[in-house]
């Protein structure tokens, strides 16, 4: 099964990677962020302001993704 990421995706999934554990600051309601998340690729590390925005980090899945297949 191929998975193909949306620009909007794959730029924020780059993002993660080089944050690392610091993760990135995004809304909860921004859409490649839950996509991220439904695919495993991210998660919420923390939520502020009722849930409405938080600190998202990478994923194992998501730092395998981005190296691509082990040679």
């Amino acid at each position: 099964m191929t998975i193909r990421l949306s620009s909007p995706q794959a730029v924020l999934l780059s993002e993660l990677m080089s944050a690392g554990d610091r993760g990135v600051f995004k809304s909860t309601g921004y859409g490649p962020a839950s996509m991220l998340i439904t695919l495993g690729f991210a998660k919420w590390l923390r939520k502020y302001d009722n849930g409405r925005s938080g600190t998202l980090v990478i994923t194992k899945a998501g730092i395998e993704f981005k190296q691509g297949p082990a040679a």
